[in-house]
């Protein structure tokens, strides 16, 4: 099944990546600020330098193909262990990508937002409004770490001893 996995690039090499992954059919979302709206990120660019988004199934292509990939370093890894990107994040990264960067971002339209906590919103608004890359990364990170512990909340039950 195709998930959604984090892909770290050599520096600057983040086109080169791109251009070898889809070569070999995975899907590469790699969000950028646009160059024409008026943000302090005028000169648009990667929104995380050099961290890409893959859509692929590891039993047809290899993990160990993808970080082999010209101007790939690695796939990350959560906890030691190779984690799925949910598809939620993705998805409404996109979403607020194609809105208006001067727009108030509140979830309303937005994929599968509508169950998430206020917290979830300010992250990602937040990372948008993030002059620093670095920062922004951090940010998703923590955006990450909230949704997958909302959505393991949700499928774990955990039986409460009387």
């Amino acid at each position: 099944m195709k998930n959604w996995y984090l892909v770290y690039c050599n520096y600057n090499q983040e086109d080169r990546a791109i251009i070898n992954l889809e070569r070999q059919g995975v899907q590469v979302f790699c969000p950028m600020f646009s160059r024409d709206n008026h943000s302090p990120h005028k000169k648009g660019g990667y929104i995380f330098p050099r961290y890409l988004f893959c859509l692929f199934n590891p039993e047809v292509i290899s993990k160990t193909t993808i970080n082999s990939t010209r101007g790939v370093s690695q796939l990350i890894k959560f906890g030691g262990r190779q984690e799925i990107i949910p598809r939620m994040v993705i998805e409404n990264l996109m979403f607020y990508i194609e809105r208006s960067p001067e727009a108030d971002f509140k979830g309303e339209g937005s994929p599968n937002l509508k169950n998430l906590s206020e917290k979830v919103s300010a992250i990602i608004k937040g990372i948008f409004s993030e002059c620093e890359s670095d920062k922004r990364v951090l940010l998703f990170f923590s955006l990450y770490s909230l949704i997958v512990r909302d959505i393991a909340k949700e499928i774990v039950e955990i039986p409460v001893k009387k």
